[in-house]
């Protein structure tokens, strides 16, 4: 049976399973004592209608619990929706601190790098240097090499 939100909340459902449990008790109630065969027969057909008709309604009543009991549950969560979608937003911004930290992280990084760069970077710009001046002072090597006897 699918129970309606507008059923459960006008108390049809109630009214149906009050109206169930009614005419279960009016009918349990109502036994006659008798030995006639055929009175017993049917008085023991009657004993079995009405516990499947117990069965039906204690059925009845779990499910309807069970939808009570999901109701809510989902009620929770949809409360705790706006917290979650927070915690999102949250975590966002704390990722989007992170980048910031990091961008200001490599800036610093990178102009370390520059004065280092700059430190020795040699005193000549855009042009080679003479050769002359890559040696040390003193006798150039193919000199040195040139004054060797062998």
């Amino acid at each position: 049976m699918r129970v309606s939100v507008h059923a459960l909340s006008s108390g049809r459902v109630a009214d149906e399973i009050a109206s169930a449990l009614r005419e279960y008790s009016r009918l349990s109630d109502s036994t006659a004592a008798d030995s006639d065969a055929k009175i017993v027969a049917l008085q023991a057909a009657r004993r079995q209608a009405l516990r499947v008709s117990r069965g039906g309604v204690e059925q009845h009543i779990a499910a309807l619990e069970d939808y009570a009991a999901q109701v809510c549950e989902a009620d929770l969560r949809y409360r705790e929706l706006p917290q979650i979608q927070r915690l999102v937003e949250l975590d966002l911004l704390a990722r989007t601190a992170a980048d910031a930290l990091a961008v200001a992280e490599f800036a610093a990084m990178s102009a370390e790098a520059a004065i280092v760069a700059k430190t020795f970077r040699p005193p000549w710009t855009g042009r080679p240097p003479p050769p002359s001046s890559l040696w040390p002072r003193g006798p150039r090597p193919e000199r040195a090499v040139r004054s060797r006897p062998w």
